[in-house]
């Protein structure tokens, strides 16, 4: 869906600047739309469950350096539209709690 509405979006653009249409000739209201189906698409994808058996060895051993007395329980995976996967750990953090924390496969911190 998401490359379908991406040609969709391309062909609309180079098709009126390839046969001498100006820019301003394409309709947007259908850039709009088309733009707007791709962001979607982009935000929905949501965090994935997985077994902490299947976390990278670099993600664990950052979450558990994120104070004494770690206890991970459990972890999701999203895969970004660039391909990298981010890790979502929940972890229990002896005197804070439950804490949830999210790492790039490489074990260095995500923000967002």
């Amino acid at each position: 869906m998401r490359k379908t509405v991406l040609i969709f979006a391309m062909a609309l653009f180079f098709g009126n600047a390839f046969n001498g249409s100006s820019f301003a000739s394409i309709n947007n209201q259908d850039l709009m739309t088309a733009q707007s189906e791709v962001y979607q698409e982009i935000t929905e994808r949501k965090f994935t469950l997985i077994k902490l058996d299947d976390l990278p060895k670099a993600v664990k051993d950052a979450a558990e350096k994120e104070a004494e007395n770690v206890t991970l329980q459990n972890a999701e995976r999203k895969v970004l539209p660039n391909g990298e996967k981010v890790y979502r750990v929940t972890m229990e953090v002896e005197g804070k709690g439950q804490v949830t924390k999210k790492f790039y496969a490489n074990g260095r911190k995500h923000d967002g």
